[in-house]
C-alpha cells in the first residue's frame, strides 16, 4: 500500500515532528511511504528540496516545502498528487494547517482516502475551521475532549473519529531527586514563562529554565530573570546548551534536569511538552501544569500532578489562550514545598518499565491496512 505522509519535518527534535518520525520508523518496512514535509529549517539542517528522509540506515522518498515560495505547501502537495497515484494520504498537523492540504487535494481532483492525526489537543471553537475539519475521511486525536469538541462545533460524525493512545519510551533514570524546580517551554507568550518567573521569585530553591534561551522570542529573558529571579545566577538558571526546534542537546545535558529535579513546571496554554511532562512524572517529579481540558484527561489520580487554575482569553485571531492564576499557583506550590515534601531530596528512584511506543499507532495502522478493504470511509465510497 502506497502512503503519502504530509506533515512537519521529521527532523524536528520536539513535537509534532517526533510524532511523524515515530510513525515512519515503526511502519516504513511495512508500508510504501512517501513524505511531503513542511516547517523544515534549512538553515540548521541543510538539505535539498527533493532529498530523502534518512534514519537508522533506512530512508523514504521525500520532498520538502520551500519556505520562501508563496503558497509553497499547496503547490508542492498538488504536484506530488499529480505525479503519482497513492492509496492513501496520511496527514499530521494542527486544525489550522488542514486548509492547505484540503486546497491541494481539491484542486488536484484526486480521489483518495485521507486520514488525519491531530498534533495539537486543544478544543475547537472557531467556526472558520468547520470546512477544513470535515475534509478528511477519518480523524485521529489524542484527546477525547477534542473529539467531542470537533463533533459539536464542526459537526464531524463520531464514527469518523477515533482516540489514539499515547505512551512514551524514556531511558531509565536511577539518580537522586534534587529539591528544586525545572520550568520548560519556548520563549513565547503561549508558554507563560513570565507568570512562572513571577511565582517562583518568592521561593528559595534551585531553578533551571529549559528554553530556547539563545534565540529571539517574545520576552527578554535576561531582563525577566533579573526582575524576578535576581537571586539566581544566569548561568545556573538557563541551560548553557543551545536548544531549538531542530537542535536539542544530548539526554545527559538536557533531559537530565527534567529527571533529577523534584518539581516540573509547564504552563503552556497550547498543552505542549507532553513528552517532557511524561518524562518528569515517570521519574517521580511533582508536575505543575495549567488546568486545561487536555491536561485534565491524562492527569493521573495522584498528588504529584497538580493543575493550576487558569483564566481564559481569546486572541484577535480567535485562538483560545490560557493564563495561569497567580494566586492559585503560589498557594499550591507553597503547600508542596512545606513540611515533609522536602524529604524527597535524595530519594532513590526504582527502575521503570519500558513501554513499546509502537502500540501508540496500532489502531491507526490497522485502519490504514484494512481501511480500503473494509470500506470504513463511508463518504469516500459514496463519491466513487
Amino acid at each position: 500500500m502506497k502512503i503519502l505522509i504530509v506533515g512537519p519535518s521529521p527532523y524536528m527534535q520536539h513535537d509534532p515532528g517526533l510524532t511523524v518520525r515515530e510513525f515512519i520508523e515503526n511502519y516504513c518496512s511495512e508500508l510504501d511511504i512517501t513524505g511531503c514535509f513542511y516547517h523544515h529549517d534549512f538553515g540548521k539542517i541543510p538539505i535539498k528540496y527533493d532529498s530523502d528522509f534518512t534514519f537508522n540506515n533506512l530512508s523514504i522518498k521525500s520532498k520538502w516545502v520551500n519556505p520562501s515560495e508563496k503558497d509553497g505547501s499547496v503547490i508542492l502537495l498538488y504536484d506530488m498528487l499529480m505525479e503519482e497515484k497513492y492509496d492513501m494520504i496520511l496527514s499530521f498537523c494542527t486544525p489550522l494547517e488542514l486548509d492547505f492540504i484540503r486546497a491541494a487535494i481539491g484542486t488536484s481532483s484526486v480521489v483518495c482516502p485521507w486520514m488525519h492525526v491531530m498534533t495539537m489537543s486543544n478544543g475547537i471553537h472557531d467556526l472558520k475551521m468547520v470546512d477544513a475539519l470535515n475534509a478528511p475521511d477519518y480523524i485521529f486525536s489524542y484527546s477525547e475532549y477534542q473529539i467531542n469538541s470537533i463533533n459539536k462545533i464542526a459537526g464531524v460524525p463520531m464514527h469518523k473519529m477515533e482516540l489514539l493512545e499515547r505512551s512514551f519510551n524514556f531511558p531509565d533514570y536511577k539518580g537522586n531527586k534534587l529539591l528544586g524546580a525545572v520550568c520548560g517551554g519556548w520563549n513565547s507568550e503561549s508558554y507563560n514563562l513570565k507568570s512562572v518567573f513571577q511565582t517562583l521569585e518568592d521561593f528559595d530553591i534551585p531553578i533551571k529554565c529549559l528554553s530556547n534561551y539563545f534565540e529571539l522570542g517574545d520576552f527578554d529573558l535576561d531582563l525577566l530573570s533579573s526582575q524576578h529571579l535576581y537571586n539566581h545566577k544566569k548561568n545556573d538558571l538557563f541551560c548553557e546548551d543551545f536548544s531549538s526546534v531542530f537542535v536539542k542537546p544530548e539526554y545527559s545535558k538536557w533531559d537530565y534536569y527534567i529527571d533529577s529535579m523534584s518539581i516540573f513546571i509547564d504552563m503552556s496554554m497550547q498543552q505542549g511538552s507532553c513528552r517532557s511532562l511524561h518524562r518528569a512524572y515517570s521519574s517521580g517529579s511533582t508536575c505543575f501544569v495549567i488546568d486545561t481540558p487536555r491536561h485534565r484527561e491524562f492527569a493521573p489520580v495522584s498528588d504529584r500532578f497538580i493543575l493550576i487554575n487558569s483564566n481564559t482569553f481569546f486572541s484577535a485571531s480567535g485562538c483560545r489562550l490560557y493564563v495561569p492564576d497567580h494566586l492559585d499557583f503560589y498557594v499550591k506550590l507553597s503547600k508542596k514545598l512545606e513540611g515533609p515534601y522536602s524529604a524527597i531530596c535524595n530519594t532513590k528512584l526504582g527502575e521503570k518499565k519500558h513501554i513499546n511506543i509502537k502500540k501508540d499507532f496500532n489502531n491507526l495502522y490497522c485502519k490504514i491496512t484494512n481501511g480500503i478493504k473494509e470500506r470504513i470511509f463511508s463518504d469516500f465510497e459514496s463519491i466513487t
